[in-house]
């Protein structure tokens, strides 16, 4: 998950990314796992050689992703369960400004 902190810390050929942190898509299931995006939503995962085949995450700006990571990813802790961090935004909410505008909206049910 540093690696694409970092990445995402260091704009290439003009475009900026953003941290996202969530999970992906895998054959044998959901994985936690962290890529860039564009605003636009585009993926740039800079760890898997293969892109998966869905991802959904919560997108932060590198900044605030690298001061939150001091004691590890943002949304997962170990063994599979929710960080510190996570816990925190479940009971008091996402502070304001830290979430990016990224992607698309998910549909609402009607």
């Amino acid at each position: 998950m540093i690696e694409s902190v970092l990445w995402a810390s260091e704009p290439r050929d003009g475009e900026s990314l953003l941290y996202v942190e969530g999970w992906a898509l895998e054959p044998y299931g959901m994985e936690p796992h962290a890529w860039c995006a564009t605003a636009a939503g585009e993926v740039r995962d800079v760890t898997w050689s293969r892109p998966s085949a869905a991802y959904l995450g919560l997108p932060l700006a590198p900044a605030a992703a690298r001061e939150l990571m001091v004691g590890g990813p943002v949304l997962h802790g170990r063994g599979g369960m929710v960080s510190m961090v996570a816990k925190a935004w479940m009971r008091d909410g996402v502070p304001a400004g830290l979430l990016a505008d990224a992607g698309r909206a998910l549909p609402s049910e009607q």
